[in-house]
């Protein structure tokens, strides 16, 4: 007997609708995941499935479940993934479908505006000041310091606000006739 068949017998003893022994369900459909066509789709392993399915259903021939994927989180974001699954025991086909929207599980950031702060930098830059958000290499020449004019938060909002940031401040100081210095880090020249 395969442990996709232990599935099938637990299963076919329960009545449709929601699934209330969800630790059991989670155990017998880990054992068997590998068994399953379409298992490996969208990165799932068996041992993720432990303590994270959710609102499991069972309408046979079909169990659906939803579980919360952290790839993103990894990444920095803030939101993880979220998935539904549908198994098919009796064919012993897994199908997933991704939710359009994740499920917020750290804190936001507050929005912030990057245009105060580029006319603040924009400033201190044509009137050659200093400032510990820059540091000058000649006359003509300087690097913001980017980590003291955007503060890291999680990675994925930081990199973006620096981004937008000195994108913002690179059109803002050409008109000036200052230019973005090839091949290094957030650095004008005039």
């Amino acid at each position: 007997m395969s442990k996709l068949d232990d599935l099938r017998n637990f299963l076919s003893m329960l009545p449709s609708g929601r699934v209330v022994e969800v630790g059991k369900v989670e155990g017998l459909l880990n054992k068997a995941w590998n068994e399953l066509t379409g298992s490996d789709s969208g990165g799932m392993q068996a041992y993720k499935l432990i303590e994270r399915v959710e609102k499991p259903i069972w309408n046979p021939p079909v169990l659906e479940f939803q579980i919360e994927r952290h790839g993103g989180t990894v990444m920095g974001s803030v939101y993880a993934g979220l998935q539904t699954w549908r198994i098919d025991v009796q064919k012993g086909v897994a199908e997933f479908a991704e939710h359009p929207r994740g499920r917020l599980v750290g804190e936001r950031a507050e929005p912030l505006k990057v245009e105060p702060l580029v006319g603040e930098i924009e400033t201190l830059v044509r009137e050659g000041k200093e400032d510990l958000r820059l540091k000058w290499l000649s006359t003509n020449c300087v690097r913001v310091q980017i980590s003291e004019v955007i503060p890291a938060t999680n990675k994925q909002t930081t990199s973006e606000r620096r981004k937008r940031f000195i994108k913002a401040l690179e059109e803002r100081l050409k008109v000036a006739g200052w230019h973005k210095v090839p091949k290094k880090l957030n650095t004008f020249a005039l």
